[in-house]
């Protein structure tokens, strides 16, 4: 693959200059438009000296400019790091401090120790509307985001040109039968995936509808937009697709074309409120954020198993049991291979060493993610390594526990944890999100009935509505901090 993403892109300017691409709540915008904008700033960003390969920052909410801040950034030579604008300015400064960005793009007036660029001023529409004279190869810088990191400092991800363009290209080949119109961009730019709902579908001709903020918070404002817009492709997480559903319980998206769902492990009972057309097709996806978004793909349906199913082309999965590779159905450690694969994290040496690997010469990855590839070829995610968990000296599986909670007719959605219960025990906490009234010796004798002594909950927390990070998932720590206010909702056993 010799592409990178800037001529996958230009080659949709050369073919459709007049076609709107781009919808926002203030207007919209051709591929024309989108170029000379984009050039403009990209030779604004040049006049701060940057270098190849430099890192820029950009926090922006769903908006025109956010499209050509991206694309600016890469006509520059440059990499992006996308920052939500709802991010504590504390974890701000520690992103921008990690991974050196030598500017930062926003519309507001920030605090930091950095030179800033307002996309939107008058003077940046003074800078020449041609393309920068700058060579942008495969293997060149594309954006660096941040994931959580084990000590408290985010890690930065470096992707490169390469690994974005054969997602696209995977996407286009194995999701993309048809050709569709439109797609709802409403993710946090935190969260690798919007990448999905942006730079993907401005390089295959979809027009993007950016999403404001205000729709994005409200369930029923959402479902309104999806429908208004006619909104052809959705992008959630199950946490988010079920917040949506259960607030719009009796709606019908009948102009839906295809649904991906990840981010989460997906549960059947995610899907049971979601009404979409016959010939709507709904995607599995899978993948962490060091192999590029998306990695595998599997179509769901009613006759087979919910699996994540098999890697996109360019990209391998092998099993590994103490860096040897398993049997077909025998568990180990996910090992991703392949064009997807990140070059590593930022000022980290070490952590690249141990997760990012090179398998037969090729560029390999170390998920942590225990799974298993099943009869069919398929990649089945049973958890985390590091979130195994013994109780009493049995091995526990928190999905199980999930499971059977969830079978109960009172239960909207269920996370299952667990935590110190003394000083020597640990102990299974279960926050369930009930539809009514739960009545709670009922709910325990139901519990007691599906499990066995050591896997039961030593408390259960009911809550009206289970908390979601910006990303759309469970936000754990929110969670965390409700074990630490007793009240008369908690359920002991």
């Amino acid at each position: 693959m010799e592409e990178n993403y800037l001529s996958m892109f230009n080659k949709q300017v050369i073919k459709n200059p007049h076609k709107v691409i781009a919808e926002d709540d203030t207007g919209t915008y051709t591929y024309q438009k989108i170029n000379q904008l984009s050039n403009q700033l990209a030779h604004a960003i040049l006049s701060h000296n940057v270098k190849k390969e430099d890192l820029i920052a950009v926090t922006m909410y769903h908006e025109l400019d956010l499209l050509i801040t991206l694309i600016a950034i890469l006509k520059s030579g440059c990499g992006f790091v996308p920052i939500d604008p709802a991010m504590p300015f504390q974890r701000m400064n520690k992103v921008l401090s990690e991974s050196k960005a030598k500017l930062i793009i926003s519309k507001r007036n920030l605090s930091v120790n950095i030179s800033q660029i307002d996309p939107s001023q008058k003077n940046v529409s003074d800078y020449d509307n041609t393309l920068p004279k700058i060579n942008i190869d495969k293997k060149d810088l594309c954006y660096c985001i941040f994931t959580s990191g084990s000590t408290g400092k985010p890690k930065g991800v470096i992707i490169e040109h390469l690994s974005l363009s054969n997602l696209i290209h995977g996407f286009e080949k194995s999701i993309l039968s048809k050709k569709y119109s439109s797609i709802a961009a409403h993710t946090s730019i935190s969260f690798d995936i919007f990448i999905v709902e942006t730079l993907l579908p401005l390089a295959l001709g979809i027009k993007v509808i950016l999403m404001p903020l205000r729709v994005q918070k409200n369930p029923r404002l959402f479902t309104k937009f999806i429908k208004e817009k006619r909104i052809e492709i959705l992008q959630l997480t199950p946490s988010r697709l079920l917040q949506i559903t259960q607030s719009n319980p009796d709606t019908h998206y009948q102009d839906l074309k295809l649904v991906l769902i990840g981010g989460e492990k997906v549960h059947a009972s995610v899907l049971e409120d979601l009404s979409v057309s016959s010939d709507t097709r709904l995607f599995n996806v899978y993948g962490p954020t060091e192999t590029t978004v998306w990695v595998t793909f599997k179509e769901i349906d009613n006759k087979t198993r919910l699996t994540v199913g098999k890697p996109f082309p360019g990209n391998q999965i092998t099993i590994l049991k103490d860096t040897y590779e398993v049997k077909q159905g025998e568990i180990g450690e996910v090992c991703i291979t392949g064009l997807n694969v990140g070059r590593g994290y930022i000022n980290t040496n070490q952590n690249n060493n141990s997760s990012f690997v090179l398998k037969n010469g090729k560029r390999s990855y170390l998920t942590g993610d225990e799974g298993f590839i099943n009869s069919k070829g398929e990649l089945e995610i049973l958890g985390r390594y590091d979130e195994q968990v013994k109780i009493n000296g049995f091995r526990v599986e928190l999905d199980e526990i999930r499971n059977c909670i969830l079978m109960h007719p009172n239960i909207k959605n269920c996370i299952v944890t667990v935590t110190k219960k003394d000083i020597f025990n640990n102990g299974i906490v279960a926050f369930v999100e009930v539809k009514n009234q739960l009545l709670l010796k009922e709910f325990k004798n139901f519990l007691i009935g599906m499990l066995p002594n050591y896997m039961l909950p030593y408390q259960i927390i009911p809550l009206n509505k289970i908390p979601l990070t910006l990303n759309g998932k469970a936000d754990k720590q929110k969670l965390m901090d409700l074990l630490n206010r007793k009240t008369k909702d908690q359920v002991f056993f």
